[in-house]
């Protein structure tokens, strides 16, 4: 038998919130008084996953939209959190401003160029590999000899960036160098 929906939601949004050492928010975002599903001070995150295992990974304009409109009515900023359906930590790349990354001088910036080859957009909503995004991460890591990679794009007419969990992680610790 297979496990609910918002049981892997829930697992997913766990998993993130310890990872960074942020808050869960109570019923998930399900009320408008209380947004988003994890927190922190500064930000707040919507957590997006699925119940099986994919190669395929989705960032939704509508979602994006959402959270953006929530964190700046609480006066935070906005990342989205997306895995593979695995739930775990180095499988999951979360979308930022492209201006958060700007203020982090270490975290190297993509040419988007790769972006277009690897990301395929459509009206609603943003696709791409999980297993490509992470090949293209390693042979980048390579080349500008650092672990703090961005990939600029699009998402609902914003200027984002797709980051490791791992990124962001070393970006809100001020680790780096």
């Amino acid at each position: 038998m297979s496990e609910p929906t918002k049981y892997y939601s829930s697992r997913q949004e766990h998993m993130v919130a310890d990872y960074l050492v942020w808050a869960v928010v109570s019923g998930s975002g399900a009320r408008s008084f209380n947004p988003g599903d994890i927190r922190s001070d500064d930000f707040l995150g919507e957590c997006k996953t699925f119940t099986k295992e994919s190669d395929d990974v989705y960032c939704y304009n509508s979602v994006w939209s959402k959270i953006t409109e929530e964190a700046t009515s609480v006066m935070k900023k906005p990342v989205l959190f997306v895995d593979n359906g695995t739930q775990q930590s180095q499988n999951t790349w979360c979308v930022v401003p492209e201006r958060f990354i700007a203020s982090a001088p270490s975290v190297n910036i993509m040419d988007s160029k790769v972006a277009n080859s690897l990301l395929k957009t459509s009206k609603t909503r943003v696709r791409f590999s999980h297993m490509n995004v992470k090949y293209e991460f390693m042979m980048y890591r390579r080349v500008v000899n650092t672990d703090m990679i961005a990939l600029p794009f699009h998402l609902a007419d914003t200027n984002v960036a797709l980051i490791s969990l791992a990124t962001l992680k070393l970006v809100l610790e001020g680790d780096v160098d």
